[in-house]
């Protein structure tokens, strides 16, 4: 026995709380019983209560089945988990372990509980979602398993939906039964591909859009057909009167299956198929899924999904969006991400606590929450200034004074979601966490007696316990870099990356020109004011303001004003060698530092 199962059995459940439950529990069963005693009178077309009461998961799934499977789940869930119990349960009822006279009884029973087990019984989806489950035949005389669906397996969810057909398949084998060999009599591939293209034109989009390669690879490799009934009075055109299709309708169910599901969710899927160990879907592999190349990625196509009067917060790979930022809070987790609290009031509260987004990358979607401890925005006001929007008030004062918000800051996404979808993990940001491991590695590769003369022994340590709590200041960050090889702080670092070299050649050349006036001074500097330099310094995330009506540029922060004169310092070393002042600023932090921006697109459901 695990010492978490212990806890658990030691753990006493207050009695109030047992109270409670005692307490709902009875008002329940009395509601229960007066509407049993008015179905007695004979005035409804039942005489029985169709909502029977399912006190917990095994027992919720018997009875929407009618099948005394209850105790067999209680035993069977702890141990293995949602989707091989669902395998397990499944392979014993067609195994005949629950009654069922015909095998086409106990294949459709087997499918349905085992979409129940991992749905949890909480939708409609294994009773409305799956019309039916039948034995057909190919051509070549075998038979084989086709599951036919209908509008309301959208309710499963697209991986629950797909893993119906996993199961199916595992049930087939059990019986005996061989694979699905699709054109046996007509060309049914090419049957989804138009039904698909003509419901997203008539009908809807699905959450996914796939490619016409993606559907013919996965309808000619499934071991079983995805079939199902008209959903929609809108007619295939070219396609019609197949053999083993029986409307010229489309069937929306079957093809969210197969859109939203088995292509849309393939990497997930994937991964669900090598924790089963479950043979034969090694093609899941080869799909394109849902992610996008570098041709789909455009303006245009991402439009598309964008329903009516919802906000863009951001598009992928354009620089100032949201900057990925890997972790968690208290508060976030699981398909719950982590945003600036400032963020909602500069955008007027487009987006709030609880909000949900579309995203690319991990999943599908998201929810909003707020956490203080990440990158702030930079934003751009009316009078040309750039400010770090760090607190609410704040934020406040100066929203109705925004023209543009330059950087939005860090958006905190947790590992599990990549993890859970299955997704390949993107580029981080380089953060103060990081950076505290760099430094934690330097320190134990080096001799303690080398750098404790120069450093404080806590203070060390609590750079790397503490990075975003205890921050070093500017010229402590500039020195424990260089001592230690690692880059700079950064909570200090500009976004230099965003920069051309003819940028950055521009910039190089005015604080050369304002070399003395930037060395001479430790709070304020002011450089001539051009176009071009001002874009820069606002592509960088430098803090300035306008003076003397907006001939001159004024640095506001002095710690950014002395890495300007570290620059410029560099500058002078390397003489006019501007390639290598470029290198020197990269050299700070050696990371990219630029984000990987992700497209979130914001959807008002609270």
């Amino acid at each position: 026995m695990t010492n978490h199962t212990k806890d658990n059995q030691d753990t006493q459940i207050p009695s109030y709380y047992i109270k409670y439950h005692q307490k709902i529990s009875k008002y329940i069963e009395d509601a229960v019983s007066v509407a049993q005693e008015a179905k007695k009178k004979g005035l409804d077309i039942s005489d029985k209560v169709e909502s029977p009461i399912g006190y917990d998961l095994p027992d919720r799934i018997a009875k929407i089945h009618e099948i005394d499977i209850s105790s067999r789940l209680r035993i069977l869930l702890p141990e293995l988990g949602k989707e091989l119990t669902a395998l397990k349960i499944a392979e014993e009822i067609v195994l005949g372990k629950y009654g069922g006279i015909t095998i086409e009884e106990r294949l459709n029973n087997a499918v349905r509980v085992g979409l129940s087990v991992v749905t949890e019984g909480v939708t409609v989806a294994p009773l409305q979602g799956i019309y039916d489950v039948k034995i057909k035949t190919n051509a070549n005389k075998s038979e084989y398993l086709s599951v036919s669906f209908a509008g309301p397996i959208r309710s499963a969810g697209g991986t629950e939906a797909a893993v119906t057909m996993l199961i199916a398949d595992h049930v087939r084998r059990i019986v005996g039964l061989d694979k699905y060999i699709a054109n046996s009599f007509d060309d049914e591939i090419s049957r989804y591909v138009e039904e698909l293209r003509i419901y997203e034109r008539e009908v809807g989009s699905f959450q996914f859009k796939v490619s016409d390669k993606d559907v013919i690879h996965c309808v000619s490799s499934l071991p079983v057909e995805i079939d199902g009934v008209d959903t929609d009075p809108v007619e295939v055109v070219g396609h019609r009167n197949l053999q083993r299709v029986s409307t010229n309708r489309v069937r929306g169910g079957a093809l969210r299956v197969m859109n939203d599901g088995l292509i849309g969710r393939s990497r997930k899927l994937l991964k669900i198929v090598e924790t089963l160990k479950l043979e034969g879907w090694e093609w899941l592999k080869t799909l394109e899924g849902a992610i996008q190349t570098a041709e789909d990625d455009t303006v245009s196509h991402r439009m598309t999904e964008v329903i009516t009067g919802r906000p863009v917060l951001s598009m992928q790979k354009k620089i100032g969006g949201f900057r990925l930022r890997y972790g968690r809070c208290c508060n976030t987790g699981f398909a719950t991400i982590g945003i600036h609290p400032t963020i909602p009031i500069l955008l007027n509260y487009a987006i709030a606590v609880g909000t949900q987004i579309k995203i690319d990358a991990p999943g599908k979607a998201s929810t909003i929450a707020l956490v203080d401890s990440i990158e702030p925005p930079i934003v751009k006001l009316n009078d040309g200034s750039v400010m770090k929007i760090e607190t609410l008030n704040q934020a406040k004062t100066i929203a109705s004074k925004v023209t543009k918000i330059l950087y939005l800051g860090d958006i905190l996404v947790s590992y599990g979601d990549f993890l859970e979808n299955n997704t390949q993990l993107l580029p981080s940001s380089y953060v103060e966490e990081i950076w505290a491991l760099e430094l934690e590695g330097k320190l134990a590769s080096k001799d303690p007696d080398s750098y404790f003369k120069i450093f404080d022994r806590e203070r060390l340590t609590e750079l790397v316990q503490h990075p975003l709590e205890k921050k070093p200041s500017i010229i402590e960050a500039f020195k424990i870099s260089q001592f230690f090889e690692i880059p700079l702080y950064p909570g200090y670092v500009f976004y230099w990356t965003a920069l051309t070299p003819d940028e950055f050649n521009h910039l190089i050349t005015k604080l050369m020109e304002s070399g003395e006036s930037i060395k001479n001074t430790n709070e304020r500097a002011s450089l001539l004011c051009d176009s071009e330099l001002k874009e820069t310094l606002e592509k960088l995330g430098i803090i300035h303001s306008l003076s003397l009506e907006g001939s001159r540029i004024t640095i506001d922060d002095p710690d950014q004003l002395y890495i300007l004169r570290e620059l410029i310092v560099k500058c002078i070393d390397y003489g006019s060698k501007i390639i290598n002042s470029w290198n020197q600023a990269l050299s700070w932090t050696l990371i990219q530092t630029l984000p990987r921006h992700i497209f979130y697109m914001s959807s008002p459901n609270y």
